[in-house]
């Protein structure tokens, strides 16, 4: 019977596929998906010279690559050191760690979590260290997977795969992001299976 955490699981998959991880331009017949979870990441972002960007599971760093095009100081974060190896290059600064034990000790003008909180011991928590890293009047963007028949399957595929995808309601998000100081800005549904949410903290 498999012991090992979520996070545990999540970066041992990431590490033995991180050579051969797609972009949204190579990912077959899915890459249109990623596509549309990409545009309406960097739109949230707001991305720009001067913007200081934290991007929280950073996989191989295509979207820091995207956001430092644009002008953003992008740092890093990510619990599998090959996908950070890879992702340096994109990188102006990089940690390895997992999200729920980041602790910078500054904030940014941004923070982006893109497919990485279904993969936290616990979502409350990693939401919490991820606000606390966000300036007053700043955002946070995340991707993840919602409850429903959409990430039901999406829990099934990564099962297959042997890690663990927790999935989550968009109200309950809102609710703990609320006590964070945080309230929703956008939010788009980039396929049946997940969520881009868009959330300013309040000055």
């Amino acid at each position: 019977m498999e012991t090992r955490g979520v996070t545990e699981r999540a970066k041992a998959h990431y590490d033995r596929v991180a050579d051969s991880y797609a972009t949204p331009t190579q990912d077959g017949s899915f890459h249109f998906v990623r596509r549309r979870e990409i545009t309406a990441i960097v739109e949230y972002l707001l991305p720009g010279p001067g913007r200081q960007i934290l991007d929280a599971g950073c996989g191989p760093g295509y979207t820091a690559q995207l956001l430092r095009d644009r002008g953003a100081t992008v740092v890093g974060v990510d619990v599998s050191p090959r996908m950070l190896e890879i992702a340096r290059p994109h990188l102006d600064e990089a940690h390895l760690t997992s999200i729920e034990a980041l602790e910078l000790g500054r904030q940014f003008d941004s923070v982006l979590c893109a497919g990485a909180l279904e993969f936290t011991e616990s979502a409350q928590g990693a939401l919490r260290v991820l606000a606390r890293h966000v300036r007053p009047g700043g955002r946070l963007v995340l991707l993840f997977p919602t409850a429903g028949i959409g990430g039901v399957v999406y829990r099934w595929v990564q099962k297959t795969r042997g890690m663990q995808a927790n999935l989550q309601s968009i109200k309950q998000v809102e609710r703990w992001l609320a006590e964070e100081g945080l309230t929703p800005t956008a939010r788009t549904r980039p396929f049946l299976h997940c969520c881009v949410a868009a959330f300013t903290k309040r000055g």
